[in-house]
């Protein structure tokens, strides 16, 4: 949109051409009365004729002057009505930054007029303290005609300062020369409201999960305190005279006990791992070694459930950096939790393997399987798969994500797989080979519990 001294000059210019182009039909006829003349011709017919002909062309060019006139202002019209019903606030501005126009919205929000606010005189709403920086990248992008976009408050007719998202398009003609700048201002005061409770809610929620790592550490040191004599108690039972009478009975306590030890000890490791308080005792180890023990150490539970194990190993020796005791703890919770998903009768099969210079560990099973919305939710902490199932089994749904959380401590990573309910499930175990120049650390026989 043009001032008034640009719509003159489209007038002006429109009158030039048209001007030029009746005196050039004038010389055009002047020529050939003249050529009449010579010939014996009248030239008052011709003069006649001639400013016949000019006044015709004056016609056309001043209808054509008000047609693009009526065409503009038309425009223009639109325009205005388009700009004042947006929700953004807007101006326009010359190639020098000048501006000379805002829409009805700028005027509501900062109470102003184009009389107090043309040219530079918009600096009046703005923040002192941020005006410089906001001139500072203004000026460069009508130095390189480059686009404006900036976040800063500006000041409403209350006297408040709300942020607004500033964004400046230059307008450039055929020969990339900047012709206006036109200016947006959006409100984003409710964004920023919305963000910044969005940050207090993390911060809660970080605060309330910190509280919740440090209740579950001390639930399982206050339950493990009393385990220990208990324990010491059933073996002094087992020895004494009598024992044989009470002997279901105290094998069912020691199972009980077991399991509740087990349950109170991944606790600990879920809270020592969520806090980054599990410390590795890190060395080269043989895997096969490793995997076998503890699969030796799971047969009982996997038997017991009336599964068969089977166990496959290479014949190449395959060395991994690691923690003999966390790494069989991996293995170890992999095997317990296809026991307790699979019917009796199943089939678990333990895989070790090499693949593109990381060792694979597999875990498959026959068993109930792991729908596909579960299948990126069964290592997060306390996820279950079947509740009714695990309520008869017992568990806190811990397991996986340990096996997550120690196998990521070891730079390795964990994936689930499986077909759908019923078809079974795998998890695959990928740990990087060590180095053939890594120091030996050999695991032995048998991993420390």
């Amino acid at each position: 949109m043009g001032s008034k001294s640009q719509r003159s000059r489209l007038s002006g210019d429109s009158a030039v051409t048209v001007a030029g182009g009746a005196l050039c039909c004038v010389a055009l006829l002047a020529g050939v009365w003249l050529a009449d003349a010579g010939a014996g011709g009248s030239r008052q017919s011709v003069a006649a004729e001639a400013l016949s002909v000019t006044v015709g062309v004056l016609g056309v060019g001043y209808y054509l002057i008000r047609r693009s006139e009526a065409n503009r202002r038309e425009s223009e019209s639109q325009f205005h009505t388009l700009a004042d019903n947006i929700p953004q606030l807007a101006w326009m501005a010359r190639p020098d930054g000048h501006i000379y126009w805002y829409n009805r919205r700028w005027y509501e929000y900062t109470g102003t007029t184009l009389a107090t606010q043309e040219g530079w005189r918009w600096e009046s709403v703005h923040d002192p303290d941020e005006l410089p920086k906001v001139l500072a990248g203004w000026q460069a992008s009508i130095a390189t005609g480059e686009p404006f976009d900036m976040v800063f408050p500006l000041r409403g007719a209350d006297g408040s300062f709300r942020p607004f998202l500033t964004r400046v398009m230059p307008v450039k003609d055929t020969a990339n020369r900047v012709t206006h700048w036109f200016g947006t201002n959006t409100d984003i005061s409710e964004q920023q409201d919305r963000a910044e409770e969005l940050r207090s809610l993390a911060g809660e929620l970080s605060e309330a999960d910190r509280r919740k790592d440090e209740f579950l550490a001390t639930l399982a040191h206050e339950l493990r305190n009393p385990l220990a004599p208990i324990r010491n108690g059933l073996h002094i039972l087992r020895e004494s005279e009598g024992a044989t009478k009470a002997g279901r009975t105290l094998a069912m306590m020691d199972r009980q006990l077991s399991h509740m030890v087990r349950l109170v000890d991944d606790l600990l490791d879920a809270s020592r791992i969520s806090r980054g308080k599990i410390a590795l005792s890190t060395g080269r180890l043989e895997l096969r070694a490793m995997i076998e023990a503890a699969a030796e150490d799971a047969r009982p539970l996997v038997e017991k459930a009336g599964h068969e194990l089977a166990v496959a190993l290479p014949d190449a020796p395959i060395y991994v950096e690691g923690d003999a005791t966390r790494l069989a703890q991996v293995v170890t919770n992999l095997l317990s939790n296809s026991a307790k998903y699979t019917h009796a009768g199943g089939r678990v099969r333990l895989a070790l393997g090499r693949e593109s210079g990381h060792a694979v560990v597999s875990v498959r099973d026959d068993g109930i399987g792991i729908p596909p919305a579960m299948l990126g939710r069964v290592f997060e902490m306390f996820t279950q798969v079947d509740r009714e199932l695990e309520k008869t089994t017992g568990g806190l749904g811990i397991g996986l994500s340990l096996v997550k959380g120690l196998v990521e401590m070891h730079g390795g990573t964990v994936e689930a797989r499986s077909e759908g309910e019923g078809r079974g499930s795998e998890f695959v175990v990928r740990l990087p080979v060590a180095a053939s120049g890594s120091p030996r650390a050999e695991f032995s026989a048998r991993p420390s519990s």
